[in-house]
């Protein structure tokens, strides 16, 4: 924490203007609506997500905002499968080390009781996304909540449902 900055109350305000209104106006088609919708990775950039109407497959992205000359450009650099087999859990990303983004999606045609995953910065050419479990909506749950990463590249989260009987959702850990 930085002295002499106030945490308790932190602000929200559109940086861009999406599809002829802020940010915060966009339908879920440009997700920065919110401080923990979006990460920062330095002063210049930030990532995010979209939910399952965002981007031109109508099933989600990752994005990167950069910080360029005093004007903020967007780049898509997940879109989610074409045929709707994913959707993004609205909730953001995760940056890991290296600058691997970490997060979930909640459902899908492919996988209904969501995944959690990895996307993997370009070495060369573009980003490479990691499936690292998938839900079968039993004992391990169905649509994930957002995700944190613990010391030893141990991801925590929550399920919505599954579980058991009550169907009251589940906490996991994945090792990666």
């Amino acid at each position: 924490m930085c002295p002499g900055h106030n945490y308790s109350a932190p602000s929200k305000r559109a940086i861009v203007s999406a599809e002829g209104g802020t940010a915060d106006q966009a339908g879920g088609r440009f997700a920065l609506a919110a401080a923990a919708a979006s990460i920062a990775s330095g002063d210049t950039m930030l990532y995010g997500t979209t939910n399952r109407d965002g981007g031109p497959t109508g099933s989600g992205t990752v994005f990167q905002m950069m910080l360029d000359g005093g004007k903020w450009t967007e780049t898509p650099i997940w879109r989610f499968a074409d045929d709707g087999g994913e959707s993004v859990n609205a909730s953001g990303v995760v940056l890991g080390a290296g600058g691997a983004l970490y997060g979930a999606t909640r459902d899908g045609t492919n996988f209904p009781d969501g995944t959690v995953y990895k996307l993997l910065p370009p070495a060369s050419g573009g980003w490479l996304l990691r499936t690292m479990h998938v839900f079968s909506g039993g004992a391990d749950g169905s649509s994930p909540n957002p995700i944190i990463i613990g010391k030893g590249k141990v991801i925590y989260g929550t399920t919505q449902s599954g579980g058991g009987a009550c169907n009251c959702g589940t906490l996991f850990k994945i090792q990666e």
